[in-house]
């Protein structure tokens, strides 16, 4: 009766403890994968925001196809040659002036000198902002419209009130500087989120494949959740596009009372749909590598299959 005893305790031991490997393996395995799909989540986050909303090269084309230029230096030009003070023919000849002698092309060559100030600023240690806007460009394209449209007398008039303006004028100090030493963090967050996230996300890909078993074995976990972290983010920018389109009205104005030319609403959605697509494209890639390791499995799979079954038939 005893020798029964033992050998069921002794049979027991040892099943008991493979089910708590099992379980414990189990354990590892998905924290593994929530934290590999966390961490590609992030990567595709981190990589959308490099390219969209830190990227001022992106906010210049946003900015450009919305039209905001041509709105504002309209609104800016009419209410200079209406505080001129001028008789009507006089005003329409300085309208024309400054038709020419103020293009889109220089208030773009400016604002994105701006961005791309604000930009190294954000990501330098400087105590000070410094943003030169060149000035005599403007003053040599005014004068030059101004005597050909309104003559001799009225060039010198020009030339002589231009002395006072300098050349350079520095607006870095017209910003806010606590508000932009306050975005430093996350601004430098934000370049380093991808590099992180892309480093944690080939670490925990290793693990995951080495504590799933490595090989083909292995590499089926780690694409699937390529694919699921994938799929989520082209999910999310799916939701976005919804969101836009139900909410973004509610919210956003079509402009601001205080600057009518400013397309307000026209810009949120250019914005955003620069940032659907950046998300749309990133979750893409993040699918298709995790479908490529699934699909190199399966490959691998029936080829060994295959081999097996013929080396079974010569046999």
């Amino acid at each position: 009766m005893s020798s029964r005893r033992r050998s069921s305790t002794a049979a027991a031991g040892p099943g008991g403890r493979s089910k708590a490997a099992r379980a414990l393996r189990a354990f590892v395995l998905a924290s593994l994968a929530l934290a590999l799909f966390a961490s590609l989540v992030s990567l595709c986050a981190g990589l959308t925001a490099r390219a969209t909303a830190a990227n001022p090269g992106y906010v210049m084309d946003v900015v450009r196809k919305a039209g905001v230029f041509p709105e504002v230096r309209e609104e800016f030009l009419s209410g200079l040659v209406e505080s001129s003070g001028l008789r009507p023919a006089e005003r329409a000849a300085l309208r024309r002036a400054l038709d020419d002698g103020i293009p889109v092309e220089w208030l773009e060559a400016q604002f994105e000198r701006t961005l791309a100030g604000l930009a190294d600023y954000l990501g330098s240690d400087a105590d000070d902002l410094r943003i030169e806007v060149a000035l005599v460009e403007l003053k040599v394209y005014i004068l030059m419209a101004v005597r050909k449209h309104m003559g001799e007398e009225a060039y010198l008039q020009a030339a002589l009130s231009l002395r006072e303006v300098p050349d350079y004028l520095d607006i870095g100090p017209s910003f806010d500087s606590e508000t932009l030493r306050r975005i430093r963090p996350a601004w430098r967050a934000a370049a380093v989120a991808p590099l992180a996230a892309g480093g944690a996300g080939l670490v925990l890909s290793s693990l995951l494949w080495l504590v799933a078993g490595r090989g083909e074995r292995g590499a089926g976990p780690v694409g699937v959740v390529w694919l699921a972290a994938g799929l989520a983010v082209v999910g999310s920018a799916a939701a976005l596009g919804v969101m836009t389109a139900s909410y973004l009205p509610a919210f956003v104005p079509q402009e601001i009372p205080e600057l009518r030319s400013l397309p307000l609403r026209a810009l949120a959605v250019t914005g955003l749909a620069g940032i659907r697509s950046a998300l749309i494209a990133s979750g893409a890639g993040t699918a298709l590598a995790g479908a490529c390791l699934a699909s190199v499995l399966r490959t691998t799979a029936s080829l060994r299959t295959g081999d097996a079954g013929g080396r079974t038939g010569r046999g």
